[in-house]
C-alpha cells in the first residue's frame, strides 16, 4: 500500500499527522542528510509517535499502530 493511501486512511479517522525530518548535523550544508523521520499522530488529547529510517517506513509503522493497515 502506498504512502498517500495510508495518509488518507489516517486522516479519515480524524488523526492529524506531523512529519519531522531528523537531519545529520554538519557545517557543510551539502552533507546535512535526513537520517530518520519522526511521525506524530494526534487527535484531541491523544498522540502517538513513531520513527523510521525513511518516510515510507515511518508512515507504514504509524498506519499499523493506528490499525488502518494490517500488521505483517
Amino acid at each position: 500500500m502506498d504512502t498517500e493511501t495510508i495518509r488518507t486512511r489516517i486522516s479519515v479517522q480524524g488523526w492529524k499527522l506531523r512529519e519531522i525530518p531528523i537531519r545529520k548535523s554538519s557545517p557543510d550544508p551539502a552533507k546535512r542528510l535526513i537520517v530518520q523521520w519522526r511521525i506524530t499522530a494526534f487527535k484531541g488529547e491523544k498522540s502517538l509517535e513513531v520513527s523510521g529510517p525513511t518516510i515510507d517506513d515511518a508512515i507504514k509503522t504509524i498506519g499499523q499502530t493506528l490499525g488502518v493497515i494490517p500488521r505483517q
